[in-house]
């Protein structure tokens, strides 16, 4: 089994489907956020040396996941302006190691006389900051060379820096690639994101080795307005240890189960309250809340034993965020190792449904089964069926859960059709499901016309720039 200081020595499939499904959804939201005028906040929370063995690969989601946002950010920008510059892993460089862990070793004097543990990454005023944390310091090491290595192979110049937090910042000095990398040697637990301002959209990606470092009071700080989360929560582990007593503290932070919060709306206006009293109310609110936790305790054991204990700790989890974040728009992605037993989700939360379009995307270039969002590392190397990286989804099943939910109705929009497929089902919209439906020797799509009652001038088509109305036959016609 892979510790966390040899699980970068060599990839995984179900590794590679995930950063290939974040690199997707980058490519969208970098662009995204960007044209709307919005600055881009990005932030690797369990960042590791950004590369798997000792080569550069050439494909971009071949990469670690640090990597992979830092070439989807620089790709973006040499697209907008037109740049003539490639990433070159051949290109000569000066490179002298030397000079470059100077900076580690600053960084590392500040850190060691840094009174508080939390560290708040600095706002490098720029268009795009890209922000890593990683706990080990060899892993960092390795981290901060590489993201120098890309600057270089791309042929930018750029300027490095240290904080008095003990942050490394390396940013571009190019006008025409406005984006910098904070990198910090810390612990995500420990770790705050700039506040860069309404005009900011943020996405998180929480990839850790294990269940026992991302507790929910910190994962509040990534969900809400302007926030987007990716958070792989190892379910199958989760359910498999949560009944060992010494993982009974970790479990109930992971899960933000622990002390209720409804605090007692006491009057502090009794100064001349006994002190003995003070004391014995704290006591008696510590017994309470212990109390309290340890009852929500066993009731997360109690549901996961009545029903499928993976899913079940799964769709807890799922819930807690939707509390923190204020949100229903949530998708999920389940990943099997080779024995076909379930290890993780795949967890994504946003509050705008064009993050939740943009990731839906993602899975579905990522998933293996044309019926939903899953991947199974069985089904690849012991059933031989060949990883895809395509559009496999069932337009056929698309077309039939359409017609099931709008049968017999009229004046139907695309656009209602489309809100219906993305929140209510786990298929990414395509019109070619309508046209499924329209050219059966008995169409259930019975009829398609604009405004004016007047049909599209080319058969099966649906031009975006009119607002068609549909209507759908009975089921039985």
């Amino acid at each position: 089994m892979a510790t966390s200081a040899t699980f970068f020595n060599e990839d995984t499939i179900h590794g590679k489907v995930k950063r290939f499904m974040y690199m997707r959804h980058l490519q969208a939201f970098v662009p995204s956020t960007q044209y709307s005028g919005y600055r881009t906040i990005i932030y690797d929370a369990f960042a590791g040396p950004g590369r798997y063995g000792v080569d550069w690969p050439d494909a971009i989601e071949d990469l670690g996941s640090p990597l992979i946002a830092l070439r989807v950010v620089i790709e973006h920008f040499i697209r907008r302006n037109e740049l003539e510059l490639s990433f070159d892993k051949l290109r000569k460089v000066n490179y002298d190691k030397g000079k470059y862990m100077r900076y580690v070793q600053r960084m590392k004097k500040a850190i060691a006389t840094r009174r508080r543990k939390t560290i708040i990454l600095p706002d490098i005023q720029t268009d795009v900051i890209l922000n890593f944390s990683e706990a080990d310091e060899g892993s960092y090491d390795k981290l901060f060379l590489n993201v120098v290595n890309v600057f270089k192979f791309y042929g930018i110049i750029f300027k490095i820096s240290n904080d008095s937090c003990g942050v490394i910042t390396v940013k571009s000095r190019n006008r025409t690639l406005p984006f910098g990398c904070n990198i910090a040697l810390s612990e995500f637990k420990n770790t705050l994101l700039p506040e860069c301002g309404y005009n900011s959209r943020y996405m998180t990606f929480i990839d850790p080795f294990g269940f026992n470092s991302i507790p929910m009071w910190h994962i509040q700080n990534f969900v809400g307005q302007g926030k987007e989360v990716l958070i792989t929560f190892m379910s199958g582990f989760v359910n498999r240890f949560k009944n060992i007593e010494k993982n009974k503290e970790v479990v109930m932070e992971l899960f933000g189960i622990g002390n209720d919060d409804d605090d007692d709306d006491d009057d502090d206006d009794d100064d001349d309250d006994d002190g003995d009293d003070d004391d014995e109310d704290c006591v008696a609110g510590a017994v309470k809340n212990m109390v309290i936790a340890d009852d929500n305790y066993h009731k997360l054991l109690k549901v996961s034993k009545l029903n499928d204990g993976v899913t079940s700790c799964m769709q807890l989890y799922e819930n807690q965020l939707k509390k923190l974040a204020e949100s229903d728009m949530v998708l999920t992605f389940e990943v099997r190792n080779v024995w076909n037993r379930r290890i993780y989700h795949l967890i994504f939360i946003t509050n705008h449904p064009k993050g939740l379009k943009m990731m839906k995307e993602a899975m579905n270039r990522g998933t293996q089964t044309p019926e939903g969002f899953s991947l199974s590392e069985y089904m690849i190397l012991t059933k031989g069926i060949k990883l895809s990286f395509g559009n496999i989804q069932s337009n056929e099943q698309a077309a039939q859960i359409i017609f099931e939910k709008f049968q017999g109705k009229e004046n139907i929009t695309i656009k209602v059709i489309e809100h219906f497929i993305l929140f209510d089902t786990p298929f990414v919209f395509r019109k070619e499901a309508l046209k499924i439906l329209q050219k059966e020797d008995n169409p259930r799509l019975i009829k398609v016309v604009d405004e004016c009652n007047d049909p599209p001038r080319k058969r099966w088509t649906f031009p975006d720039h009119t607002v068609w109305f549909l209507t759908f036959r009975m089921r039985d016609a």
